[in-house]
């Protein structure tokens, strides 16, 4: 796992890195997204790039994950988390393995950014598979917040919605590593749950203890470090694993793994800017 090591701490370093911005605004978030793409090894123009060693840089520059060969075209999945994933393959039940599509929400990020020259291409629709696409997605999909207004749940905007429940993210993405404490909200976090954002981003139950830590085998985030890990493993390892369903592991299937893979980072890299904000910001 050591090249999944150097892709996703170059990019969610390079995240964090970028702490100063306020509030949840996802084309700010998007952007600083791609700034960090742009000087990580995800970058086949580095001059460190790790592309080649990924095998990135065998793959169509705009559209490198193609999904012709899943059912309807599916791009990617949300996925429910599996016990030791070296050995079992994602769940098949459609109640847990829930395909999800690109959405005009974040086409229209991409839209404004490529039409203002942030990020080069011809629209947002033209470089939405693009890694650095992806990766960008996952950051605009992290601050999905479902929301309640004089008691009743809101999420009529246009993005589809958590095929697991409603869902307010931003409150998983706080944590203060003096009391090592979640958001300290109290009214807010009875409505909405609270979640140490180092627990949630990464998908582990103790990461700060590695005595204890392990997978979060019930995590309710489905697009963690350790989803990015699993999908990788699947993408790279799955025909060569003589327990597995060798038929699921067709190259159509493989490709949307590496797609998780990219956007499961997008998403912890986000979470990871927000956690480091100064507490005034917050």
């Amino acid at each position: 796992m050591r090249k999944l090591q150097l892709f996703a701490l170059a990019l969610v370093g390079g995240l964090s890195a970028a702490s100063v911005c306020m509030g949840y605004e996802i084309t700010t978030h998007a952007l600083i997204t791609d700034h960090a793409y742009r000087v990580s090894t995800l970058n086949p123009q580095a001059a460190n790039s790790i592309t080649h060693v990924l095998g990135l840089d065998r793959l169509a520059d705009d559209q490198p994950f193609a999904f012709q060969g899943e059912p309807n075209s599916t791009p990617y999945y949300d996925d429910a988390a599996v016990a030791n994933p070296s050995d079992n393959l994602p769940p098949v039940s459609s109640s847990l393995s829930v395909p999800r599509d690109p959405q005009d929400q974040e086409r229209a990020v991409l839209n404004t950014l490529v039409s203002r020259n942030y990020v080069p291409g011809a629209s947002g629709a033209a470089i939405e598979q693009q890694v650095r696409a992806w990766l960008m997605r996952g950051a605009v999909r992290e601050d999905d917040n479902d929301y309640k207004a004089f008691g009743l749940w809101r999420d009529d905007d246009d993005r589809d919605l958590d095929p697991y429940g409603r869902l307010f993210r931003a409150f998983r993405h706080f944590y203060d590593p003096l009391l090592d404490r979640a958001s300290d909200q109290q009214s807010l976090c009875a409505t909405y749950g609270c979640v140490k954002s180092i627990n949630w981003a990464l998908g582990r139950t103790a990461p700060l203890n590695p005595a204890s830590d392990t997978d979060d085998t019930s995590r309710r985030n489905h697009f963690t470090w350790q989803d990015a890990r699993n999908n990788y493993w699947w993408a790279l390892q799955c025909s060569e694993l003589k327990t597995l369903n060798s038929a699921f592991c067709r190259p159509s299937r493989r490709a949307v793994w590496s797609a998780i893979c990219v956007d499961s980072c997008g998403r912890a890299g986000s979470g990871s800017v927000i956690a480091r904000w100064p507490p005034a910001l917050r």
